[in-house]
């Protein structure tokens, strides 16, 4: 079971601002300090701590997460909201500075409002290389969260690898290929839910997905293993604000249940999209 313990400063942040760190025994292993920057694909089933808690049951290093969060956010409102840079500053809970900053753009390369249509990547672009500036001067490594393609729109997958792939290339940040992952689940096994009715968010299924290919791509581990039912804290009704950080200090809830084979298939899937996609990008150098 994980049991939070906010930050004594995320107070002084945005209500937006929600960490994920739970206690443990004493343990010797290496700790991996990890920020998430991003939006609701971020905060829906506090992905943060799913990662959290696959580390933490696995022998790789631990995880410490937290997360940075405002619904519907592209990458460049974060910049123009002024806080990532007091963030990056400011480290972890304990003034350590972050191992790694992830980033995850709107699920539509910021094309809000244009019925799911992805935008031209070159806003998307502009914002990585400012973000990979100020994270790099921090001393702390980028990489960057791939998202899907909307459920009635498969076809988005390619348009979103590549530009999650092309923002790597102009940085030299990782990249974590949640989308390709998702897309040869749903090739794979259909019968697999892995959006919310929204068609767009993820559900359980695809947050689990998604923890384990974040996991592999931060570790350089598969996730095979990891518990398939996992507790923590909630973002309440899918919000981050004042509502989560009360949930987070009252209860503690299952954050997903899967199948045990269920959860191993993803596990495998993670771990195989990583290697394969790590390994097409070494082969094209």
């Amino acid at each position: 079971m994980l049991i939070n313990l906010w930050p004594r400063r995320l107070g002084l942040l945005l209500l937006c601002t929600v960490a994920a760190l739970p206690s443990r025994a004493q343990d010797d292993r290496a700790v991996q300090r990890v920020l998430f920057i991003g939006n609701s694909y971020v905060y829906y089933n506090n992905l943060p701590e799913l990662v959290e808690a696959i580390a933490a049951e696995l022998d790789g290093p631990l995880l410490q997460t937290e997360a940075h969060t405002h619904g519907g956010f592209t990458l460049q409102a974060h910049l123009d909201d002024g806080h990532v840079e007091e963030l990056l500053k400011r480290g972890d809970p304990d003034g350590e500075p972050w191992t790694a900053v992830i980033l995850q753009e709107q699920s539509s390369l910021g094309g809000r409002g244009r019925n799911g249509v992805l935008a031209e990547p070159d806003e998307f672009f502009a914002a990585v290389m400012q973000l990979d500036t100020l994270i790099e001067a921090a001393g702390s490594e980028v990489h960057l969260y791939m998202t899907w393609a909307k459920e009635r729109i498969p076809g988005q997958t390619d348009a979103l690898a590549r530009a999650y792939t092309d923002a790597g290339e102009m940085t030299g940040a990782s990249v974590a290929p949640v989308g390709l992952a998702w897309a040869r689940v749903r090739k794979e096994r259909p019968n697999l839910g892995l959006y919310q009715s929204d068609g767009s968010h993820p559900s359980e299924l695809g947050s689990y997905l998604a923890a384990c290919v974040i996991y592999s791509q931060l570790t350089g581990r598969s996730a095979e293993g990891a518990p398939s039912v996992i507790t923590g804290s909630p973002w309440r009704n899918g919000a981050a604000g004042r509502a989560a950080v009360q949930a987070a200090t009252e209860n503690v809830i299952t954050l997903v249940s899967l199948d045990p084979d269920d959860a191993r298939y993803l596990q495998r899937v993670a771990w195989e999209v990583v290697e394969d996609y790590r390994l097409s990008k070494a082969g094209a150098r």
